[in-house]
């Protein structure tokens, strides 16, 4: 996770010439994978950040994590002026690889694995004169049925192997919902 949350940090304040002091608001997201010291703090740390950093590490929330991650930087910023925001999406499956043999749990195996990316986004005036593009509205949908709440599911299977179940309603569910 530290090589791949941290290379997408570098470089996406490189390629938009942020300085770590600058993030005012970091927020990191990852499904499965929430370790303790944070993955806020290990950015804190690895980029000498300020101690006064509003930060917010999210996990346990799948596949809408990237969406809700944005949707809650936009609000944080609509309450604090002139502030930046960091957010990092990221999946870790590593430590949560399944070794049992149940079909529905298996596919989580291939399907996810490491990965991540970093946006910077800002509400300062001058930032609007070069940003790439502009967070007009986001738009989430969250599927509240037992069908939905049970198409991706951690628990243990009957070998007591722990891994993350997908159900075969996973496609109509994500359909309906986009």
């Amino acid at each position: 996770s530290e090589t791949v949350i941290c290379q997408a940090v570098a470089d996406v304040l490189r390629r938009t010439g942020t300085h770590p002091s600058q993030v005012d608001i970091l927020i990191i997201n990852c499904s499965l994978f929430s370790p303790t010291p944070s993955l806020c703090a290990m950015v804190i740390a690895h980029f000498q950040m300020r101690s006064d950093v509003m930060s917010y590490n999210l996990s346990g929330m799948g596949c809408s994590a990237s969406l809700i991650s944005i949707e809650m930087a936009q609000s944080v910023l609509r309450s604090y002026p002139n502030k930046t925001a960091l957010v990092v999406s990221t999946e870790n499956l590593t430590q949560n690889l399944y070794h049992g043999n149940e079909r529905s749990m298996l596919l989580q195996n291939t399907l996810f694995r490491c990965g991540g990316a970093a946006v910077v986004l800002s509400n300062k005036w001058k930032d609007g004169l070069r940003a790439k593009y502009k967070l007009l509205h986001v738009v989430r949908t969250q599927g509240t049925t037992k069908e939905a709440y049970e198409s991706v599911y951690e628990c243990m299977e009957s070998t007591n192997q722990r891994g993350v179940r997908l159900s075969k309603d996973i496609v109509k569910v994500a359909g309906r919902t986009m």
